[in-house]
């Protein structure tokens, strides 16, 4: 059981963070697209607090990555007439677009990370249980 209390204390309270700042990041796009100054430092504080708890060159190049990645495709998007946003500005995209789209990938890769650990736990479990 040693391995399971390991996984809790590590992955348990970066897994609550993690959500509240997933959620506070949506609430934020919510509550502030009609201002995009202050939702761009919103965004960004949230980015670096999620950054920041693990600090891991891995997730950075994630968060760059698809930032770059989902605001290109956007701009595909609105080139090709899908959609448009209310307030654009650069490329027509609004300037926090980028940092959101990076947040959503590190919790995308938090959350796998969360439904891994927990079947490793259900595994650890079933294995003792059945000896």
């Amino acid at each position: 059981m040693l391995l399971i209390e390991k996984l809790v204390k590590k992955v348990l309270p970066i897994t609550v963070y993690t959500d509240i700042l997933g959620a506070f990041a949506l609430f934020a796009v919510s509550l502030l697209w009609w201002n995009v100054p202050v939702l761009t430092l919103v965004l960004l504080i949230i980015a670096g607090l999620l950054l920041y708890m693990r600090s891991g060159n891995q997730e950075i190049a994630l968060f760059v990555f698809c930032g770059i990645a989902g605001a290109v495709s956007e701009t595909i998007g609105i080139f090709f007439g899908a959609w448009t946003y209310a307030l654009p500005t650069a490329f027509q995209i609004p300037l926090w677009l980028p940092v959101l789209w990076g947040i959503a990938a590190v919790f995308t890769l938090r959350t796998y990370e969360q439904i891994e650990a927990f079947w490793k736990i259900r595994e650890v479990k079933f294995l003792f249980r059945s000896s």
